[in-house]
């Protein structure tokens, strides 16, 4: 049996996706990291710790639960960079809101030690529009 508490990065963003989709990130939680760090390019201040990450998810998912027009759709997705990037495509969540096409971030992600080191919320750069959509919508 596979240790749960390890996590692929394949495994990291469809939790991640899920616990959107659902509006729970109680599946999500164990697979981050006590020193987590989320940035966002529209918040200032960075969340350093699991515990913070967490408390701020929930409030989140309470504004969006009461907020049928502020719905969020998490998808599978593959980051697609320039050709003379030195790394190829990476695996990341497209958050939309309000519709599948309405599009309003990109989420990537940093494993160490086989947990989610940092989650980055993008919203310019790189352009969440540019991303190649999946069309899966993890549950």
């Amino acid at each position: 049996m596979k240790d749960q508490q390890s996590v692929t990065m394949d495994e990291a963003v469809e939790a991640y996706a899920a616990a959107w989709n659902n509006l729970d990130f109680s599946r999500f939680e164990p697979l981050v990291a006590e020193d987590v760090q989320y940035v966002s390019q529209n918040v200032i201040v960075e969340i350093d710790c699991k515990t913070g990450l967490m408390t701020y998810f929930r409030d989140l998912v309470e504004v969006i639960r009461f907020s049928p027009e502020k719905k969020v759709f998490a998808e599978l997705g593959m980051t697609m960079p320039y050709d003379m990037y030195p790394k190829g495509g990476e695996p990341c969540v497209i958050l939309s809101q309000g519709g599948k096409d309405h599009i309003i971030a990109l989420v990537l992600f940093e494993l160490k030690e086989n947990k989610i080191s940092k989650i980055e919320h993008c919203t310019f750069i790189p352009d969440p529009c540019t991303a190649h959509r999946s069309g899966n919508y993890p549950k």
